[in-house]
Formats: C-alpha cells, sequence, structure tokens
C-alpha cells in the first residue's frame, strides 16, 4: 500500500491542467506518475466527452487510472473498460422546446448537443459543425434539426457573442423556469443540463464504485471556473490554480500556481511533504 493510497485527485481541462493554449504541462505529467505510483488515483472533471478527448490529453488513457466526471458530470466513465458507469440524462422533448426557442429568439447563437453517440449538431448550423469537424471527431451527426432523435441527450451547448450569452441564460430561465442547470465555460459558451445536475453528481457513484472495492475515499478537487464551483464544494479539499475565477478561489482549502505553471505538479508535491 503507497502512501497516497486512497487519495483522488479530480481535475478540470482548460485553465487548469493544461496549460495556454491547451498545451500538456510537462511537470504536471511527471508528477501524477510519481503520485499513481503511490497509490494515488488521477482523473478528470471536464466538461467535454470521451469521443476525441485524446487529442486535447495525449497519452491520456495511460495517464488516468480512475473513472473520469465527463459532460459536466453527466456521466462517468471508464476509459479501462470503454464503458460508462453512471449516467443523467436530460428530458429530451424538453431540451428539444428550449433550443428551438433559442433558434426563434437568438438567430446569431450556434448549438449543438452532446448525446450518447457524440455530437448532434442542425446541418445549416455551420459554426457548430465546423468547430467538431475542425476537432477531428467521428462521432457526430448532422442532420436537419426537425428530425433530432431527443434519446440520451446528456447537455446542450449554446456558442455566441459574450454580450449576448447573459441575455440567452435570463431568456432560457424566464421560459422554462427551474428546469435547467446552467454554466459558462467560457464568456462566449453557455452550456445546460436537467436542473440540479453538474460535475458534482457524479462524485456519490464514483466514490460508491470504490466502497464496493473496499477502499474510501479523499478527494482533492482541482478546478478555476464557474462549471467548477459545485464539485469543489462537494469535494473533500477544494484547489484552484491562481488564475482561478474570484469566485472559486474564494471556495477553495488549497491555491497554488498558474495553470500553464503546473497546478497539479504543485499539488502533488505538497501531498508529498505532507505525508513525507
Amino acid at each position: 500500500m503507497g502512501k497516497f493510497d486512497g487519495i483522488a485527485i479530480l481535475t478540470d481541462l482548460d485553465g487548469t491542467f493544461l496549460g495556454k493554449g491547451g498545451r500538456m504541462v510537462e511537470r504536471n505529467r511527471e508528477a501524477i506518475e510519481r503520485f499513481k505510483a503511490e497509490g494515488g488515483l488521477f482523473t478528470l472533471a471536464t466538461g467535454r466527452m470521451h469521443f476525441g478527448l485524446e487529442k486535447w490529453v495525449p497519452g491520456l488513457y495511460t495517464l488516468v487510472n480512475a473513472p473520469a466526471f465527463l459532460c459536466n458530470g453527466t456521466y462517468l466513465y471508464d476509459f479501462g473498460e470503454s464503458r460508462v458507469l453512471s449516467e443523467i440524462v436530460m428530458d429530451g422533448d424538453l431540451a428539444y422546446e428550449a433550443i428551438a426557442f433559442v433558434r426563434r429568439n437568438f438567430p446569431s447563437a450556434s448549438l449543438r448537443v452532446s448525446f450518447r453517440g457524440g455530437y448532434l449538431m442542425d446541418e445549416k448550423d455551420v459554426k457548430a459543425v465546423s468547430q467538431i469537424v475542425d476537432y477531428g471527431i467521428d462521432e457526430k451527426i448532422i442532420e436537419p434539426f426537425a428530425i433530432w432523435s431527443r434519446e440520451g441527450w446528456y447537455k446542450v451547448v449554446c456558442t455566441d457573442d459574450a454580450t449576448l450569452i447573459p441575455r440567452i441564460r435570463e431568456a432560457i430561465e424566464t421560459q422554462f423556469p427551474n428546469r435547467f442547470e446552467f454554466n459558462c465555460s467560457s464568456a462566449h459558451l453557455l452550456e445546460m443540463q436537467m436542473k440540479g445536475v453538474n460535475k458534482a453528481s457524479m462524485l456519490a457513484p464514483f466514490r460508491a464504485y470504490y466502497r464496493e472495492r473496499g477502499k474510501a475515499l479523499t478527494v482533492y478537487s482541482c478546478g478555476d471556473f464557474e462549471n467548477d464551483f459545485e464539485i469543489l464544494r462537494a469535494a473533500d479539499v477544494a484547489v484552484c490554480p491562481s488564475n482561478a475565477m474570484q469566485r472559486i478561489k474564494d471556495i477553495c482549502k488549497l491555491c497554488f500556481c498558474s495553470n500553464d505553471e503546473g497546478v497539479i505538479a504543485d499539488l502533488v508535491e505538497y501531498l508529498e511533504k505532507a505525508r513525507a
């Protein structure tokens, strides 16, 4: 049994684990390998899905050694077994109605759906289609909005000018009160799940997964932006990089260097000193 047995580190990707421009910070990778060698668990808590994720995180499948919290906590995914362990899907009819509402009232908005099979986009939504195509993701359906299947939806993503995003959010909340959970992972991007669903939603099944295997966990969660708020509050220890928004810093016990300098490496070094 290593000195980090029973300790799990969950990290957001953009603005936390990845450096500027989405680069891999080598110092983080080296620290994670030391952490895992002593029994630690390392995984992701991100708004991204598993499709194409290794394009952003080279060597992902060997780096992560625990189930990942994906698509803003709508599902828990085991990379080792390539399967979903737990999920929370949207009311597809309601979400479809909300998308139709945005399309009518905010024609400049670009919309896509993250669902069990990948990404769903309207063939006329040039921005949404080009973004996913540029990512090089094969798991996508591009077809007319009128014939979209409404099964197995995880979240809706809306992209528009930063000045319009707050107005879109307010309009949806007014039209569909208390039906959706909203968060922003950037000023231009609004994400929407079912009410009460966020990254912390998969923490209970994550703990249960290890409890069934005889392991109680101490969870360190790392994040920098609005969509990390709930999981930081729900974790045993909340951690953020120095570039985190102030609202996030206010709830974190530990604040280390910036994402570009290797905040996860700082956390591992902190744990190494504490357990020396």
